[in-house]
């Protein structure tokens, strides 16, 4: 670590007991809680697996979940649903980018939605289009006051349909950090810390900030 980051004091100290007790405690006064992914042995995978879990979901912080790539360049993707949580994730992304001089990539969509009587699944329909300009209408008002306290930083808005945790690591997979709030509301959604956000975290080979309702 002195060798990448010569100017950070780095302090290291041991303590007994549970890990995700241990990193819980320490997520009440600390800034950001970084875990390596667990990818390793059957075993491994369990142990950590389990840790990552209980600290992503009750953190007091933001954890940010690294797996076996650590980029040097791209942008940042913050997967957004207009829940409180998603817009809190894209003020961290926002301030994130900034201190990296970074854009940031807006990311939202759907998979089942029903407009007019009609599933909209048909790119070009009208029901198709009334989603999208719906969810893109969602991101520009939650962007305004983002910009408006970061405007060196520039903002992209993707909205597709589809399952929303391929969605997220198709956007991602040349992503230098994947921004996640959880609690969200359905939809894009799922970041609830469920089975959406843990797909996520299990699969993406970049770096995952996950924003809990406490952090």
């Amino acid at each position: 670590m002195a060798e990448r980051a010569p100017g950070v004091p780095v302090t290291a100290y041991r303590s007994s007991g549970r890990a995700a007790r241990i990193l819980l405690d320490a997520s009440e006064r600390a800034r950001t809680v970084v875990l390596g992914s667990a990818r390793g042995g059957n075993l491994e995978r369990i142990l950590l697996g389990a840790t990552s879990t209980s600290v992503v979901a009750l953190a007091r912080c933001p954890v940010v979940v690294v797996g076996p790539v650590l980029p040097e360049d791209g942008d940042i993707v913050v997967a957004f649903d207009d829940s409180p949580h998603s817009r809190a994730a894209l003020r961290y992304a926002a301030a994130t980018a900034e201190r990296l001089r970074v854009p940031v990539r807006v990311v939202s969509g759907w998979f089942l939605e029903v407009v007019d009587g009609v599933v909209a699944t048909t790119p070009g329909s009208p029901q198709y289009e009334k989603v999208k300009r719906r969810l893109h209408g969602s991101i520009d008002a939650a962007l305004e006051p983002v910009i408006a306290a970061h405007p060196d930083v520039a903002f992209t808005a993707v909205v597709k349909q589809g399952k929303i945790v391929d969605i997220v690591l198709a956007e991602a997979q040349d992503a230098r950090l994947l921004v996640l709030g959880t609690r969200g509301r359905g939809g894009i959604a799922g970041m609830l810390f469920g089975s959406v956000s843990r797909k996520v975290l299990q699969s993406a080979r970049v770096p995952v900030a996950v924003l809990s309702h406490g952090a």
